[in-house]
């Protein structure tokens, strides 16, 4: 689980992601979508060889996604949850980021990046323009201790549609001996989940009006 952290730092360092300043622009290199879409990242062989220098095997365990915000993007929200016993999806974690004078995310390109962590934790890193935000996800306590699990990510490049969650990521583990293939689309229907003991999901949204958070 420590090298899974490292993993982070690392990846961050392939792919030169920095905090915010107004004198560079890292992703402009990168394989962005030149669409309005949410992509699975593509690493170069040179990132790949840099990480397999580190002795870091991705696994599974790690993923990077690449987008680029529609015009009229006014916020980029992540969201992490962890479905509970009534098949309701419960928020463990997450972030939006507002438009404002630094952080103009309208027509932007940008990353998400992910590793998964000890207790079922999430490090996450949201980078677009040219700043980087980082969070995680809750712990999760967990009773039942898996023998099997299944890791769906986002496959291929999906359009973004305004104030849809787009799920980019499953994640299904299970005290038992077999396992179902899920994609991330399950996510529309937590019924199919239905005797797994932690369902995880990662979803990325693009909001065209201004991020209210909610009452206290």
């Amino acid at each position: 689980m420590k090298r899974l952290a490292a993993l982070l730092l690392i990846l961050l360092m392939v792919l030169t992601l920095a905090s915010c300043s107004k004198k560079s622009e890292p992703l402009a290199s990168l394989d962005i979508p030149k669409k309005e879409e949410v992509a699975p990242y593509r690493l170069s062989e040179k990132e790949l060889q840099l990480l397999r220098a580190f002795a870091i095997d991705i696994n599974g365990n790690a993923q990077v996604f690449s987008f680029k915000t529609p015009k009229g993007t006014k916020a980029v929200e992540v969201n992490a949850y962890a479905l509970s016993r009534d098949f309701k999806w419960e928020s463990i974690g997450g972030t939006t980021v507002s438009a404002n004078d630094e952080v103009p995310v309208e027509q932007q390109g940008g990353l998400l990046s992910m590793v998964l962590g000890e207790n079922y934790a999430i490090d996450f890193s949201l980078s677009f323009g040219n700043c980087t935000f980082y969070f995680k996800s809750d712990e999760i306590e967990s009773q039942a201790v898996p023998m099997v699990s299944y890791k769906a990510y986002l496959p291929e490049a999906q359009e973004i549609e305004f104030n849809r969650e787009i799920p980019v990521a499953l994640l299904v583990y299970d005290s038992g001996t077999s396992m179902r293939s899920y994609v991330p689309g399950d996510y529309s229907d937590p019924s199919k989940f239905e005797g797994m003991d932690l369902v995880q999901a990662v979803t990325l949204r693009f909001l065209d009006k201004e991020f209210t958070p909610p009452a206290q």
